[in-house]
């Protein structure tokens, strides 16, 4: 009876001893899961900032070509083609509905 006594404190503490560590691995999971929040939205930021800049880059560049720089006129032209076929798809998906 001794025996089963002895080992039945020992299951009792293996068990106490799981559930203050399922405790400890609950709250470090928080902790990661909020710093995964944080670095998703500062993740978020920087890919507005990035899109914000390509606008920024293209509208100066649009600029420089009306401007007259002969670089950017023939970016510009490059553009505008690729527009002209964008609109063309357009208007052909247009007249198949």
């Amino acid at each position: 009876m001794s025996n089963l006594t002895v080992y039945l404190q020992e299951l009792e503490q293996n068990i106490k001893f799981l559930v203050q560590k399922n405790k400890e691995l609950l709250l470090e999971l928080q902790e990661k899961d909020q710093h995964l929040q944080n670095n998703s939205q500062k993740l978020q930021q920087q890919v507005r900032l990035i899109n914000t800049l390509e606008q920024e880059n293209k509208n100066l560049k649009v600029a420089n070509a009306i401007s007259g720089n002969d670089e950017y006129k023939r970016l510009m032209k490059a553009q505008m083609n690729r527009m002209i076929k964008e609109i063309d798809l357009c208007i052909a998906e247009l007249q198949i509905s």
